[in-house]
């Protein structure tokens, strides 16, 4: 994708200044640390003023960035302003940064999941342990006696220890996988804000985007042979827990591509946009929606599903 310097300047985005939309990062941040339970999923969209403020300009994205860190240092700690900028605002400035440049959205997002994969591998050789009591430590209470006794008040006592159990298996499956769990919890950071950031410029300044990238979505064979790999390690004991967790990342990237193929068929159906819009919604609600897309995605490695969706060009 290539913008020209007139373009930039006519469709440039300002809905806010530098120091509004470190307000906004901070806000956005902050909804997490006061409510832990569901506040994630209001703060994992503090990369968006960053990544609009980068298009306007490298000196609003470091303002915004810096603010935010020195509203989120003095309102809280150090150590939250750190994590702010790890996981959110380092990421939001490589996507805006990406689109500035003109390698587009989904360029600036590969840049930006790879930044987090990074950032968790460093965690996990620095502090494994911690990382992983992190993710495992609330579901402590799941597979408690209290919490047993206080199922039991309200339902049957054989459903309330089938509950239980469930929750003692997935807390076990989770001591291996969490590695994969949290590369995958930043995959989904990173396409929660690009989302976002598509969907504000396509209404405010669609001249930084490239049509729809993400149909364009298309992994490499390897990752085929790295799915089939994985699955044979589960076999081996000592490389198991390595290739479950490879498993796990290789079937989240193949659950992407499968929704590319869904958002490609999706946009060519003959109908309102409301139409297609459903349609997608339709498949994401589906509660085998992850397997279905994974599957999906996998076969279109071998099959590219979407070549049957192009109008042939007409001979002259």
């Amino acid at each position: 994708m290539s913008i020209t310097a007139d373009a930039r300047e006519s469709h440039e985005p300002r809905p806010w200044g530098p120091l509004g939309a470190a307000a906004l990062a901070a806000l956005l941040f902050s909804v997490w640390l006061v409510f832990p339970t569901g506040g994630l999923a209001v703060s994992i969209f503090s990369a968006f003023p960053v990544v609009i403020q980068r298009l306007r300009g490298s000196t609003s994205a470091v303002v915004t960035i810096v603010g935010s860190i020195v509203l989120l240092g003095g309102a809280f700690s150090l150590a939250h302003a750190v994590v702010f900028l790890l996981l959110f605002a380092l990421p939001g400035l490589l996507i805006g940064e990406a689109m500035a440049r003109g390698h587009g959205l989904r360029r600036g997002c590969l840049w930006a999941f790879g930044l987090i994969t990074l950032e968790v591998v460093a965690g996990l050789l620095l502090s494994g342990p911690k990382m992983s009591d992190l993710i495992v430590g609330g579901m402590a209470s799941y597979d408690s006696p209290q919490y047993l006794a206080w199922l039991r008040n309200w339902m049957a006592a054989d459903q309330a220890e089938r509950l239980v159990e469930q929750a003692q298996t997935f807390k076990s499956a989770l001591l291996i996988v969490y590695p994969a769990v949290y590369v995958i919890m930043g995959g989904l950071l990173v396409g929660a804000n690009a989302a976002l950031v598509r969907a504000y410029l396509a209404r405010r300044d669609p001249a930084w985007l490239d049509g729809n990238e993400f149909e364009g979505l298309r992994l490499p064979f390897g990752v085929a042979i790295a799915f089939v790999l994985a699955g044979l390690s589960v076999f081996v004991p000592p490389a198991r827990p390595l290739g479950y967790n490879v498993l796990l990342i290789v079937a989240f990237l193949l659950t992407l591509e499968g929704l590319a193929v869904v958002l490609y068929y999706a946009h060519r159906l003959a109908g309102p946009p409301f139409l297609r819009k459903m349609v997608v919604v339709l498949v994401l609600v589906n509660p085998w929606a992850p397997q279905l897309l994974g599957l999906l995605g996998l076969f279109d490695l071998w099959f590219d599903f979407r070549r049957f969706a192009d109008v042939p060009e007409t001979p002259k």
